[in-house]
């Protein structure tokens, strides 16, 4: 068994891709927020709505 980084893998970079496409173009809010209650991942049309600068969330 190879110790490969799991990000390295082509199918996974193409999720972890995908994934940022989704985000910054969707038009609904979207979050990510860890257990703790912090956010982990905004969208930028949530920024807009909120009139917050990422640094403060």
């Amino acid at each position: 068994m190879t110790s490969e980084n799991p990000i390295a893998l082509p199918e996974n970079r193409l999720m972890l891709f995908a994934e940022a496409f989704f985000f910054k173009r969707l038009l609904d809010l979207l979050s990510v927020i860890s257990l703790d209650g912090y956010f982990q991942r905004v969208n930028p049309v949530l920024l807009i709505e909120l009139s917050y600068e990422p640094i403060l969330l």
